[in-house]
């Protein structure tokens, strides 16, 4: 284990979207990444909350300039500025405003010793997903799920990379668990599914799906 390392944002393995900081450094401590966006208008973080992770998160600007929206609040974000959202179950989000605008983004829970989400293992998985490398894509969901087996969403989306790799019994019984441990997707909705919608067992999955959907 390396005692201190230096990188800049360029060395990085450099991709819009995620920059996968925690990983390529190897922190253990608090989650860290950063978001990278080419043109202004293109949302830099998602609107999200971080009441399932307990996480409190601070976002920098480092590159360019956002618009951040915290707990309904618009903030506008230049170069350098530092947000700091203490509670979890606020909700926050930010656009770019200009072009290359790259956003760094730290967390973790209070009190609680620091182990990385299944949110990872799906991002990471969904690079290969994004080039049409549904073999790949699958690879890494499942080995998401090997670290998190009753996380739903991985148990979705390896549903979805099985469907499209035409593995239908596989995808079946992936997708009616991710449904059974809380899976919030419509699956009639998704054309990742498409070639399933046909099938009984899918409809009957599917209907089970919204019907949770509309008692939550």
């Amino acid at each position: 284990m390396r005692r201190w390392r230096v990188v800049t944002l360029d060395e990085a393995e450099h991709r819009r979207g995620w920059i996968p900081l925690r990983e390529l450094l190897d922190v253990r401590a608090f989650g860290v990444n950063a978001w990278s966006v080419e043109n202004a208008g293109d949302p830099v973080i998602p609107a999200h909350e971080e009441h399932s992770t307990g996480h409190e998160e601070l976002y920098v600007v480092v590159r360019g300039h956002a618009q951040f929206t915290v707990a309904g609040d618009e903030v506008d974000a230049p170069i350098g500025t530092i947000i700091f959202v203490r509670d979890p179950a606020v909700e926050r989000g930010a656009v770019a405003t200009s072009a290359d605008t790259i956003v760094l983004s730290a967390g973790a829970k209070p009190g609680a010793a620091f182990t990385p989400s299944p949110w990872e293992w799906n991002a990471r998985a969904m690079q290969p997903y994004y080039t049409g490398d549904y073999q790949s894509a699958l690879t890494g969901f499942e080995a998401g799920h090997a670290l998190f087996p009753d996380d739903p969403t991985i148990l979705y989306n390896m549903a979805c990379m099985e469907a499209l790799l035409g593995r239908r019994d596989d995808a079946i019984a992936h997708l009616g668990a991710a449904v059974e441990l809380g899976a919030h997707s419509d699956p009639l909705a998704d054309d990742d599914l498409a070639s399933l919608r046909d099938d009984s067992e899918f409809v009957a999955i599917a209907g089970e799906a919204n019907a949770r959907r509309q008692r939550a």
